[in-house]
């Protein structure tokens, strides 16, 4: 039967795509989504892209996760000091680069740390792009690596390594935050080859719903939005989730603490995409999404390295540029409507009191940096 369809190359279908849309140069049909990470509208089987995802810490077939609502992790005051302390270690004055270095490692050996925690989510918010991340997490957690083997003997790094978390904020591009959770474990598996260790030691990935997305006079769309950010973390293989509920812009918390497990559940219990681990393996588009994001990460990692890691000041000072370069070609898509924000800078539907709302909110949102505030800031 299949012998009876014509089969065309690549560049048959770009020729067609091409005359059909008018235009003479294939990046006229291209979307990029952010530096050095573009969306094709086509792909076909010659891309040739195909990955092997890990498998995850649960090591079950199916691809189940671990729901962590905002109040577990809130009053979770080692998880607090563990996000404190990486998250941070930019704007850590308070210590030296080694007592940086050695808290998690002596807060390990006293049994008051489970895991070795890394979070990227601080950077984000803070305009970091998708692969940025990535690297900053390599790169933090390299430094790390590198410290126990020179300095600690009382653990060993298969150990260090077996119980390390890598904390994310989701995003609001829902292929792109797949393709990012499936790219942890791409460069989690050759970070692990290049310190001679089995690179099937799974990591454990901890996702959380983002915020400088949301909005803060319309906050209904928050639930939309923490439900598609939900989705797309799960679909890429995470293992824990936490969902912030949708009224935290407002101090508000109550209704949104059920919602928010009410969105797990619903993922988990109607749409079933927890049956499968890895369901988009095998998607031309999301694979050469995942490579592509591998590759920048990797790159953004080297330059960091070559900058003398995180605690260099050199080093800070580029990730802070990095990061505020990003927030205004974000607010630039905003302005010119090439990006959407509903409820924010398209159908609004607040009566003009955000400002109120936002002054009120302020104090108890600023432990999540200046760019958290990104969307309420379109409101305003």
């Amino acid at each position: 039967m299949f012998a009876d369809f014509l089969t065309s190359t690549q560049e048959e279908w770009w020729a067609d795509a091409l005359k059909t849309a008018k235009v003479s140069e294939k990046t006229a049909l291209m979307s990029q989504v952010e530096e050095n990470l573009v969306i094709s509208p086509i792909y076909t089987h010659e891309t040739k892209t195909f990955t092997k995802i890990l498998p995850k810490k649960n090591q079950e077939d199916n691809n189940s996760f671990v729901f962590k609502s905002f109040e577990q992790v809130k009053n979770n005051t080692e998880t607090d000091a563990e996000i404190c302390f990486f998250d941070n270690i930019l704007n850590d004055k308070k210590n030296t680069q080694k007592e940086a270095q050695m808290m998690p490692i002596e807060n390990y050996l006293l049994g008051k740390n489970p895991n070795f925690v890394f979070s990227a989510r601080g950077f984000k918010e803070s305009g970091a792009n998708t692969s940025q991340q990535l690297g900053f997490l390599l790169a933090k957690w390299v430094i790390q690596a590198d410290f126990l083997v020179e300095n600690q003997k009382d653990i060993s790094l298969t150990n260090f390594v077996q119980n390390t978390t890598w904390q994310l904020s989701i995003g609001r591009n829902y292929f792109v935050e797949i393709a990012k959770f499936r790219a942890c474990r791409i460069l989690w598996a050759r970070i692990l080859e290049i310190y001679n260790l089995d690179n099937k030691i799974p990591l454990e990935i901890h996702a959380f719903t983002g915020l400088n997305n949301k909005s803060l006079a319309d906050i209904e769309n928050n639930l939309l939005r923490n439900t598609t950010e939900a989705m797309s973390a799960i679909i890429g293989n995470i293992d824990v989730l936490t969902i912030f509920p949708h009224g935290f812009p407002q101090n508000s918390f109550e209704d949104g603490k059920r919602l928010a497990e009410n969105i797990a559940n619903l993922l988990t219990d109607e749409s079933h995409i927890t049956k499968t681990q890895d369901l988009l393996a095998g998607a031309y588009s999301v694979e050469t999404l995942t490579l592509q994001i591998c590759e920048n990460a990797w790159e953004f990692f080297q330059k960091i390295m070559e900058k003398g890691g995180v605690f260099e000041t050199e080093t800070k000072e580029f990730l802070e540029n990095e990061c505020q370069k990003n927030i205004e070609s974000i607010k630039k898509n905003i302005e010119n409507k090439k990006n959407a924000l509903v409820g924010v800078h398209t159908y609004q539907q607040h009566d003009g009191n955000s400002r109120a709302i936002f002054n009120k909110s302020k104090d108890f949102l600023s432990q999540y940096g200046e760019g958290w505030k990104m969307a309420f800031l379109e409101e305003m």
